[in-house]
């Protein structure tokens, strides 16, 4: 057994998204990341004993989503997956933010 690498980049490849940040305010979440040349992002949410749910896909150029269907006081998590060429990528790290009320 060998490794077949011919030097070609696979064209499938999608890059990981990277730096994905949030910032609470009242009722909306606004998260940002690292655009990595995706064509789009998936954007997921769940909330504490929850999984993972898509909640939007991006298109985005700004790499930016704002989530204005949060409720204060509830802990979301988030994460966001690159997609290329109809593949999705790995997972972006994940953020866990409460909003509040202030």
């Amino acid at each position: 057994m060998g490794n077949n690498c011919d030097g070609q980049v696979d064209e499938g490849f999608c890059p990981n998204v990277t730096n994905l940040s949030a910032r609470a305010k009242l009722t909306k979440v606004s998260l940002l990341w690292t655009h990595v040349g995706a064509d789009s992002y998936n954007v997921y949410r769940k909330t504490n004993g929850g999984v993972y749910e898509l909640i939007a896909n991006t298109t985005s150029t700004y790499s930016t989503y704002l989530d204005a269907g949060v409720t204060i006081g509830t802990t979301y998590y988030y994460m966001v997956k690159s997609v290329c060429q109809g593949v999705e990528g790995g997972a972006s790290n994940e953020v866990t933010i409460t909003p509040a009320a202030r």
